[in-house]
């Protein structure tokens, strides 16, 4: 098989370490490279300077989608900036490449995203999303709550995710990249969709949707939001949530409180630990992952998008849901932006 990575930052470079050790022994892997900066990022970002990037992974490198093209790439993986997303997988369909999958999130205006859409109607692609919080073994646990309704039906959930933007990449002027610029998607709703993205899993399309965006002036985001409140209603109104993101804490945190009609579930992700109440009994439990990695969530992603390039039933498939969501998210106005 031969793979053509768009983008060869951090997130590519994980990708690409993915696929040597996890797929198929002599996959061979290309890299579109945009910019030369030769910096090995490791999954730890940490980082080491080297001479060719290009060499230090033994990959040919181009240009372009088109020039590579020409060497007949079967799958791509886009790991451009948001803003390339959509643009960069319409080039490879246009180049005969099919299979993609996209870095999250899928981003524009639904203008854009039903061309886009067409495109891959047309060029017969096959698209996966890369949302690797759906491999949480926990996020997995509450999923099934919610769909065997053990607890009864959900009615309300708070999900709040915080991250000090200028410690997200300490190797790179955080003002500079596209998580703190309009121009490139970022700001707090496109670049920390993964909660986004649980919600919709769990519970559909949201009926209803409100946004509260801020710019605190705080990080030195430009035209984008550094904080985000979103309230979402389903069901007519009987299940509500809201998200809470923000690029301020200088504490990473990621929590979850889901109540049911019979009882309550608590998530906390730094923690790896479940927490499930159950009202008629009384009983709570605790659920904790003793040996849990967060590269367990990427290695299964990656094993999934190989199933997926196998034609196999993906475990991810409904990345539909989440980008509709996030385009009534950003359609919604709001005069809290300033």
């Amino acid at each position: 098989m031969k793979v053509l990575i768009i983008g060869l930052g951090s997130i590519g470079q994980r990708h690409l370490r993915l696929i040597r050790s996890r797929w198929p022994a002599g996959t061979d892997i290309g890299c579109v490279r945009r910019r030369n900066r030769e910096l090995v990022i490791r999954d730890d970002l940490t980082t080491l300077l080297v001479d060719s990037l290009s060499d230090y992974y033994a990959i040919k490198s181009f240009e372009s989608i088109s020039e590579a093209a020409h060497h007949k790439y079967d799958v791509a993986l886009i790991t451009s900036p948001i803003s390339m997303h959509l643009s960069d997988a319409v080039q490879c369909l246009e180049n005969g490449i099919k299979k993609l999958f996209i870095e999250k999130p899928l981003c524009g205006a639904t203008e854009d995203f039903v061309g886009f859409l067409r495109q891959v109607e047309r060029y017969h692609g096959q698209v996966y999303v890369g949302y690797q919080l759906r491999f949480h073994p926990l996020l997995v646990k509450i999923k099934d709550i919610v769909d065997s309704e053990r607890l009864g039906r959900h009615k309300y959930s708070e999900f709040r995710f915080g991250e000090y933007l200028p410690f997200m990449h300490r190797y790179e002027d955080h003002r500079l990249t596209h998580m703190a610029r309009a121009d490139q998607g970022g700001g707090a709703i496109n670049c920390l969709a993964h909660e986004i993205d649980i919600v919709s899993w769990l519970f559909g399309l949201a009926e209803t949707v409100s946004v509260e965006r801020h710019n605190t002036g705080s990080v030195g985001c430009l035209g984008v939001e550094d904080v985000a409140n979103i309230s979402l209603s389903f069901d007519e109104g009987a299940s509500k949530s809201r998200i809470h993101l923000n690029f301020l804490s200088a504490r990473r945190y990621r929590i979850y409180e889901l109540y049911f009609e019979h009882g309550q579930v608590f998530f906390d992700f730094s923690q790896d630990l479940l927490s499930v109440f159950d009202y008629s009994t009384g009983q709570s439990n605790q659920h904790r992952l003793e040996d849990f990695r967060r590269m367990d969530m990427f290695e299964q992603q990656a094993d999934d998008f190989l199933n997926f390039c196998m034609n196999e039933p993906p475990q991810v498939d409904d990345w539909l849901h989440t980008h509709s969501l996030l385009c009534k998210i950003g359609e919604t106005p709001d005069v809290a932006l300033c």
